[in-house]
């Protein structure tokens, strides 16, 4: 299973996706689909660690684990939005899978 750490993210706003994505090379993205609470967690993923990780063999089709502030967090890519002309990653939806 391939494992991705992440940060938790203090602010929202498009300003803020843009500084981050421009000067950290940071990807934003949420993790939705918790069975218990209606609950998503935004966070950031480091863009050459998830670019790095894409390479792998079935990459979209295995589960991925997040680390999130010493948690694990199973989950699956549902989307992924890319800018139209750069092919850029723009930001990416994680749902989570029950153990």
């Amino acid at each position: 299973m391939i494992t991705l750490k992440t940060d938790i993210k203090t602010k929202s706003g498009t300003q803020y996706n843009r500084l981050m994505r421009k000067f950290y090379n940071k990807i934003p993205a949420i993790i939705y689909g918790f069975k218990n609470n209606n609950i998503t967690i935004s966070i950031f993923l480091n863009h050459n660690d998830f670019l790095n990780a894409q390479k792998k063999k079935n990459f979209y089709v295995l589960p991925l684990c997040l680390l999130l502030e010493n948690k694990k967090y199973i989950v699956k890519i549902k989307e992924i939005q890319r800018h139209p002309i750069k092919s850029k990653i723009l930001h990416i939806d994680f749902l989570h899978i029950s153990k």
